[in-house]
């Protein structure tokens, strides 16, 4: 048994088709898209930057800020008769 080609079921009658005319092409101009900024997903933004502050050795707030803080935090922890704590 020898193959033969197979054609579509359209048939040619006098040099017209009976299937569907081709569509016309549309031509359309789209905007010109300018890049977007890269969106991170949630929460990681901030576990990059607890990397690089642990990688640092640099303060974030400064000795003399912080020591008054300190000293102010331990005055109202203080005890009723006003015993001092050292440091």
């Amino acid at each position: 048994m020898s193959r033969t080609k197979q054609t579509s079921g359209k048939r040619i009658t006098a040099g017209k088709t009976t299937g569907k005319a081709p569509r016309k092409k549309v031509i359309t101009r789209k905007a010109p898209t300018t890049k977007r900024k890269y969106r991170f997903r949630p929460g990681t933004k901030a576990l990059l930057e607890i990397r690089r502050y642990q990688k640092s050795a640099e303060l974030l707030i400064l000795k003399a800020p912080f020591a008054r803080l300190v000293k102010e935090v331990l005055v109202q922890e203080s005890g009723p008769r006003g015993e001092s704590l050292r440091i």
